[in-house]
């Protein structure tokens, strides 16, 4: 329906939804108390408006601005109420738990109810199709102006908040939604905490996971010193953290699920010197980092990951198993009757994760890589 929205008022366009909603379907007007029915208007009605969507101070809540402007009717505003919440968990959070489905916002509202009452009442197929298909280009026009709206915001907060951030990121992601401080949406001393959540990402961004521990964010948040809190969390030296600073660009941590812990954790397991570390232990490497081994998705190999390609150290690492490892984890689990962890170790040579930054697991890695490389 082609509507002249400068010349319409809002009840011009709530009365002719009402009238084309009875003229699919006569029998409605036997059910017009029905709940169903205020909703199926309002959606029709919404559906022919225009929409925008406002930010809120200090916030990432959306505010959704009809035109022309809606009566105080309760069924308009869980409509709105739903869009708003849509907009915001789409645009600021990694996994947004209040998706926009009209459909079952229809169904909340005793939509099946209502086709029922309306057979009961004398509606035949084909005026139940005609209205179907009615409510279905009202829901695709307002699933359309949500998925838009979604867009508008994000591009706006990200100006606002972010306004430092050079390439804009294809959506929310957990970074992102901690970067843009969501959880604390609507505090006054969010744009504090905005700076500060860009500034330490904008140097650890190839720690962006460990940043968003509650302990590690708390101290960002408060102005602490990061430094020594990094350095205690992933046990390195202050060059080894210095090596972290710039070995991620700031793009690629909002991409990306996970971040280079792993790859300190395998480098400090492996006692690799830090001169051999990624980009020679050198702060702002992110190009050696991202062509690493090391950096790579790989399991914590009882090998140093970069000799992995060495024929020699495959076929150390062949007759060890063969001749200690495999009949010593079979021993081990014999003895212990806890066979999980010890079949686990025979299939792949994977320690625990609880024992992988261990000293234990330092120490038996030093020996087997002299045993295997010398």
């Amino acid at each position: 329906m082609n509507v002249d929205l400068s010349a319409s008022t809002w009840e011009d366009l709530h009365v002719r939804s009402a009238r084309d909603l009875y003229a699919s379907v006569p029998a409605l007007a036997k059910c017009v108390a029905h709940p169903a029915i205020a909703a199926l208007t309002v959606a029709m009605t919404v559906a022919q408006t225009a929409i925008t969507i406002r930010r809120q101070e200090n916030s990432v809540a959306a505010h959704v601005v009809i035109r022309p402007k809606p009566d105080a009717d309760p069924a308009v505003l869980r409509l709105v109420r739903h869009m708003e919440a849509a907009v915001t968990g789409s645009a600021s959070h990694a996994r947004n738990t209040t998706p926009f489905d009209p459909g079952a916002w229809l169904e909340q509202a005793g939509y099946i109810d209502l086709l029922a009452g309306a057979v009961k009442a004398g509606a035949n197929e084909s005026e139940l199709k005609n209205m179907a298909g009615m409510i279905s280009e009202a829901i695709a026009k307002l699933s359309s102006q949500v998925g838009h709206l979604t867009d508008m915001h994000l591009n706006r907060l990200l100006r606002r908040d972010l306004p430092q951030l050079d390439e804009r990121p294809s959506g929310p992601s957990s970074t992102l939604e901690w970067l843009l401080a969501v959880d604390r949406s609507g505090d006054v001393g969010r744009p504090v905490v905005l700076l500060r959540r860009w500034q330490a990402l904008e140097i650890y961004a190839a720690l962006s996971t460990v940043l968003r521990e509650k302990p590690v964010t708390l101290a960002i948040d408060e102005g602490r010193p990061l430094k020594p809190i990094l350095m205690d969390r992933l046990k390195v030296s202050a060059a080894e953290l210095k090596a972290l600073r710039g070995a991620r660009c700031l793009p690629a941590a909002l991409k990306s699920a996970v971040d280079l812990e792993h790859a300190v954790v395998e480098l400090k397991a492996h006692g690799v010197p830090l001169a051999e570390w990624p980009g020679r232990g050198e702060p702002d490497q992110p190009a050696a980092w991202l062509q690493s081994p090391w950096a790579g998705v790989h399991r914590n190999t009882i090998v140093r990951v970069d000799y992995v390609g060495n024929q020699h150290a495959r076929d150390a690492v062949g007759a060890l198993a063969e001749d200690i490892l495999r009949p010593l984890a079979v021993h081990r689990a014999a003895i212990a009757r806890r066979g999980d962890l010890a079949y686990s170790f025979l299939h792949s040579f994977d320690f625990p994760a609880g024992l992988r930054s261990s000293e234990d697991r330092r120490a038996f890695l030093a020996v087997l890589n002299r045993a295997i490389i010398g």
